[in-house]
């Protein structure tokens, strides 16, 4: 647009018309140095960037509205950087240009000029529509993640930061001279995951260097409207049953050193000191994945990338040299990440899956732990218990880690209290703390088992016995701990036995712990009733 339109613009709308306080915080937090905004409008980020600060913009309107309302020791000059010029100042440590290139058919020269003005180290701060996100009829490109990415790595090293309104606005830095060191790649092979695909990719995209996203050509939904938005490689494939191949025709696109693997209805809930984590020398990277459920275990989902993946069901990386890290966690998010329909499908694509290819693959070996664990597995959350039993007592005549035994019995217990085999639940569970001692889990769970026989003074010794802190990192945490919920059994098993007094004393530490706000009602209302001598 031209000058006048510009001075126009600012005449009608004001100086506040572009102010967007959580956008121009996020760019403040990236400069450093001496800053030129560079179609800095009336000077929004002035406000927000205290540091050294020069705005330029072709309005002149907008510039004096600045020089106005903004602080003093700002400057604000009139300048059309798609021209040829010079510059009488020393360059600048950051150059940001925000809501600016969509509005410019050729940015030629202005990186030309950016040449000129910028330190050898400058960074580049980029703030640009997300796509079609933002519609305006002054637009004159579109950008998308993938194209900023391979517009601008020639500069230097690039760098999206995700904050709260990247799914209308992208920001990216460019740090101009440092080398894109492509350490990690994320991978995808996605089929109706509109619901969850953009906070999967968005969950990782400050420390990928790399998107891979393969869709299944059946998908019905936006999944790969989506994708193309942000997917640096774009595959297509038709479904084969199998998913460590899908898994390998992905991992044929990926270039870089490491590979993290996500699905479309997953994203990353934690990362810390990813960057020192890249530089051992393992093979795997095994990761915390927390279930819907909220049991969390470990997998190897961040790997080396010239590794494939082996079994067509519950499919898995080898690697030989291995590390723990704690830090990085993966939510699982199906219920939030996925449409019911689509859920629907996946779950009966795996009703049909799962026990065909695991009973082929106990028929070939029965001695293979691996599908008779996973088929025991499923059978329990099909809550098809005698058979779940059945199959975890295989397992248990096999050889198998002691944490993944230990899971075996803990489940096993479930399932024979489910069927209110109490007596076989203990049994199991006396096994698990052979597995492996001292866990709060088995503590509580054979707790919860002597409640099933109303042996009261049993069931407190082995609830307050759950209250202890596990000393290992273990492979599976089936459950989180809750106290709240531990003191609210405690005090039910006291006031079975008529101990009223020790009872309101576990409530009230029930109530100390909680957060759920029915409990805690509950709970006052025994309370009341205790100290009013009555009882239910």
């Amino acid at each position: 647009m031209s000058k006048e339109t510009y001075n126009q613009f600012y005449k009608k709308y004001g100086a506040n018309i572009h102010l967007d306080p959580e956008r121009f915080l996020a760019i403040s937090k990236l400069c450093q140095g001496k800053v030129l905004d560079i179609g800095c409008g009336t000077g929004d980020l002035a406000d927000f960037y205290k540091g050294e600060y020069v705005g330029w913009d072709i309005s002149n309107i907008a510039i004096k509205l600045a020089q106005k309302i903004k602080r003093p020791n700002a400057t604000f000059q009139i300048a059309d950087v798609t021209l040829p010029f010079d510059i009488d100042d020393y360059p600048f440590d950051t150059i940001v240009m925000a809501e600016l290139l969509e509005h410019i058919k050729d940015d030629y020269q202005i990186f030309k000029n950016i040449e000129r003005f910028a330190k050898g180290n400058a960074r580049l701060i980029i703030s640009v529509p997300n796509g079609d996100r933002v519609p305006d009829p002054n637009h004159l490109r579109e950008f998308t993640v993938p194209e900023l990415r391979k517009r601008f790595s020639p500069y230097g090293k690039v760098k999206f930061h995700r904050w709260s309104g990247f799914e209308q606005r992208i920001l990216m830095t460019i740090d101009l001279g440092q080398k894109n060191e492509n350490l990690l790649s994320v991978a995808m092979m996605v089929k109706d995951e509109e619901m969850g695909l953009e906070e999967a990719v968005l969950s990782c995209i400050e420390f990928t260097d790399n998107i891979v996203i393969a869709v299944d050509n059946k998908s019905q939904d936006k999944t790969l409207e989506t994708a193309k938005r942000y997917a640096d490689t774009l595959k297509h494939f038709d479904w084969i049953d199998d998913f460590a191949a899908i898994r390998n025709l992905v991992q044929e696109e990926i270039k870089t050193k490491w590979t993290l693997a996500l699905d479309g209805h997953e994203y990353v809930k934690k990362c810390e000191g990813l960057e020192e984590m890249l530089k051992l020398d393992f093979d795997g990277l095994f990761v915390q994945v927390e279930m819907d459920t909220e049991d969390v275990f470990y997998t190897n989902r961040i790997y080396r990338s010239h590794l494939r993946w082996k079994n067509a069901i519950h499919n898995a990386i080898s690697t030989k040299r291995n590390k723990k890290y704690k830090e990085f966690r993966i939510k699982h998010n199906r219920r939030e990440g996925q449409s019911k329909e689509a859920t629907q499908e996946r779950w009966e694509q795996r009703a049909e899956m799962m026990p065909r290819l695991l009973k082929k693959e106990i028929k070939k070996n029965r001695k293979n732990a691996r599908p008779i664990f996973y088929l025991a597995r499923w059978y329990l959350g099909r809550k098809k218990l005698r058979k779940a039993i059945k199959y975890y007592k295989k397992y248990l005549k096999l050889q198998g880690p002691k944490g993944e035994r230990w899971y075996v019995c803990w489940e096993a217990s479930v399932a024979a209290n489910g069927l209110e085999k109490h007596l076989l639940a203990l049994k199991f569970l006396r096994k698990a703390e052979q597995e492996v001692p001292n866990r709060w889990e088995t503590a509580r769970h054979i707790g919860l088992t002597y409640m099933f026989f109303e042996q009261w003074e049993k069931a407190i010794i082995f609830l307050t016995d759950s209250f202890k802190i596990n000393t290992g990192d273990f492979a599976f945490m089936p459950e989180q701990k809750d106290n709240a919920e531990t003191w609210d059994l405690i005090g039910f098993c006291w006031f079975q036995q008529k101990q009223y007094t020790k009872a309101k004393i576990s409530w009230e530490e029930s109530i100390k712990n909680d957060k759920d706000e029915a409990r805690i009602k509950l709970n006052k209302k025994r309370i009341e009733l205790i100290d009013r001598n009555l009882t239910f």
